[in-house]
């Protein structure tokens, strides 16, 4: 079965619009503590820390909305 580009996209904005409350277009560890609260997961704080060889903002997990536009 093909997936539907379009709609994948769409849904995946949506998702990261529910976890990029600040609307920055990154989510921050704090937006990701946040989320994993509320799902009751738990994951130590080195869990949610971005990857030092990452070339992310300090603070925020290395994800950008403009990896769904590319």
């Amino acid at each position: 079965m093909a997936v539907d580009e379009s709609r994948l996209r769409a849904s995946l904005r949506e998702v990261f619009a529910r976890l990029d409350i600040d609307g920055s277009g990154a989510v921050s560890t704090r937006e990701m503590r946040r989320m994993t609260d509320e799902l009751g997961m738990e994951m130590s704080d080195e869990a949610l820390a971005p990857p030092t060889s990452c070339s992310a903002t300090p603070g925020s997990v290395p994800t950008a909305l403009s990896v769904l536009e590319a």
